[in-house]
């Protein structure tokens, strides 16, 4: 593919950290650091989504990565799509943790199976490339499709691509 989509995928977890941890409480950084802690301890997944950004890109708190992925991950593990999909995409591009592709797979599939159209993409790409999976071209057209009909421009490009070959 001309585009990789994982580049997509941190592009969106770039913008994603522009909602941060004013969007969890408003008021000022260190009250907004204490109350959205005090939060995520208590188990708020979107409290537990948006320190885990915050402390992997360094927005509104010191750069963290090893808090980052562990809060990110208590998200995911309450079944969080959305914090599944970032913790795949951190496990594929290696931040915040070793480059690790299968458990990138199985974090993507857990949020492709909820209907996420870019861990969708992922996942298709991750197929096509035998990427922390067996390589496997009706796999990733699958779910390139799935991905496609929900409106991700990447995935409908992937398959123009692939129907090309």
């Amino acid at each position: 593919m001309k585009k990789d989509v994982i580049i997509g995928i941190v592009l969106l977890v770039i913008f994603a950290v522009g909602l941060g941890l004013r969007a969890v409480t408003g008021g000022s950084v260190k009250e907004n650091v204490h109350w959205c802690t005090k939060i995520a301890e208590d188990g708020d997944v979107k409290a537990q989504r948006a320190l885990g950004v915050s402390y992997l890109t360094g927005s509104d708190v010191e750069k963290d990565a090893e808090k980052g992925i562990f809060w990110l991950t208590k998200a995911a593990e309450q079944d969080d799509m959305q914090s599944q999909f970032f913790l795949g995409a951190c496990y594929y591009e290696g931040e915040g943790v070793k480059k690790d592709y299968k458990q990138a797979v199985h974090w993507f599939a857990k949020a492709a199976d909820k209907g996420h159209p870019t861990a969708q993409c992922a996942l298709g790409e991750c197929y096509l490339k035998g990427r922390g999976v067996k390589k496997d071209l009706d796999k990733a057209i699958s779910w390139y499709r799935q991905s496609a009909a929900r409106g991700n421009e990447d995935a409908k490009k992937a398959l123009q691509e692939l129907s090309a070959l």
